[in-house]
């Protein structure tokens, strides 16, 4: 782990951090270069504890709602179970996107702002739960993390590309690659057998 000040202790560092929220570490990312690897960091475990945390509550639901479906639709939590549904294929798409480049090391989770969001929602969901209280899902509860999402993949695709293009230059090259070494292998084969056949005729 890389620390934010490395001249302070460890639990320090850990009290700046949870200071800070995810759209301000985000932010902090451009003050420098040391800056950029420790927020990186913090920005891509919180990530992975976002994807965790909501999977943690999908049990909870599981073990709370009836199975059959018809059943399960008149159920005091089924409006905060399918807001939760909304939730997971939000993260679903994000997870498409950024979780392959973030194992890479090419990407970081740099949408703070939208970390905020769906941690602050999955607070809410697994609150309501936890006091056994649906509470009210407000109709326009998904605006704020779809539009911050919208622009967080807005950004991917305007970063990512470039990457994407490097790949596809690498897989033509070795594709070319193996074409010509094919070519030549046929080649050098066709002479081999040639020259045996010359042999065998001259015998």
């Amino acid at each position: 782990m890389v620390l934010l000040f490395p001249s302070l202790p460890i639990e320090i560092n850990d009290r700046i951090l949870h200071c800070l929220s995810f759209h301000e570490m985000s932010q902090c990312r451009q003050a420098s270069k040391h800056f950029k690897q420790v927020f990186d960091e913090k920005l891509n475990n919180e990530w992975s504890k976002a994807q965790h945390y909501a999977a943690s509550i999908d049990e909870k639901f599981r073990k709370l709602l009836p199975r059959r479906p018809s059943v399960r639709s008149t159920h005091p939590f089924y409006n905060l179970f399918m807001m939760k549904n909304s939730i997971n294929l939000i993260l679903n798409r994000l997870a498409e996107s950024f979780n392959e480049p973030i194992a890479q090391k090419r990407c970081c989770f740099y949408a703070g702002k939208l970390l905020d969001v769906i941690f602050s929602e999955l607070n809410y969901i697994n609150q309501r739960i936890a006091i056994n209280d649906p509470g009210v899902v407000m109709q326009n509860f998904l605006h704020n993390i779809q539009d911050y999402e919208f622009l967080a993949l807005e950004n991917f695709k305007s970063l990512y590309p470039i990457t994407k293009q490097s790949e596809s230059l690498s897989i033509d090259l070795l594709s070319y690659l193996y074409g010509v070494l094919t070519a030549e292998v046929v080649m050098v084969g066709a002479i081999v057998i040639g020259r045996c056949i010359a042999k065998f005729l001259k015998n």
